[in-house]
């Protein structure tokens, strides 16, 4: 209910200036318009992913357990996020290492998960290759890692990359994505693990399959 309160407002916003016709303006206040549109819409990113921050979910329970086929489940992911991947002047290529088997385990929350990695990457990653590796650890979880091609992060930065309201870079954002991974993937009893050999960053997450439970 707090989250309706606080983007209701925001979302009026934005359609007030959706209903604005830019033909009709001068250059100037095009660009205006323009600007306004993109702030208005990261602020309500922003908030969004504040509101999901303060309502974490909780533990993985059995009712968010399903059976899907790893390379299945890599493919849908790809198929979503090619488009918006290739818009940043990136590559999607996953690779599955996962038995061909199906496997019991939160595929959901590991969606989740995931699709914040790759907002993350797309936002701050420089146009190259993006990897998304899906695989099991030597623990017995699905382990998913979403690698880029650059830049890398020095030790400083991987180690405040997962806090709230970070910015790296020219290109990044005020945002919340890998705190909120973070989080979410503790809750579910798994791990976010953030690595960069300089050149290139990895962001991977693990969530407890079955035999975990």
């Amino acid at each position: 209910e707090t989250g309706q309160e606080l983007t209701t407002p925001l979302h009026a916003v934005l359609g007030l200036l959706e209903l604005i016709d830019s033909d009709k303006l001068a250059g100037d206040d095009r660009a205006r318009l323009e600007q306004a549109e993109i702030s208005a819409r990261q602020l309500a990113d922003l908030l969004f992913g504040l509101v999901e921050l303060a309502g974490a979910e909780g533990p993985v329970t059995y009712d968010e357990i399903e059976t899907a086929t790893p390379r299945v489940w890599l493919d849908q992911l790809a198929e979503t996020w090619t488009r918006r991947v290739a818009s940043a002047g990136q590559l999607l290529v996953p690779i599955c290492s996962a038995p061909t088997r199906p496997i019991a385990a939160p595929w959901a929350r590991l969606r989740q998960l995931v699709d914040l990695l790759l907002d993350n990457a797309v936002v701050h990653a420089a146009p190259g290759t993006l990897r998304v590796e899906l695989s099991i650890d030597g623990s017995g979880g699905l382990r998913c890692a979403v690698v880029d091609s650059g830049p890398g992060l020095d030790e400083n930065q991987l180690v405040a990359a997962a806090e709230p309201f970070v910015r790296f870079g020219e290109r990044g954002r005020l945002g919340i994505g890998l705190a909120l991974a973070s989080r979410l993937a503790q809750a579910a009893g798994g791990t976010l693990e953030l690595d960069s050999d300089g050149t290139s960053t990895s962001a991977a997450v693990t969530v407890p399959t079955t035999s975990h439970l």
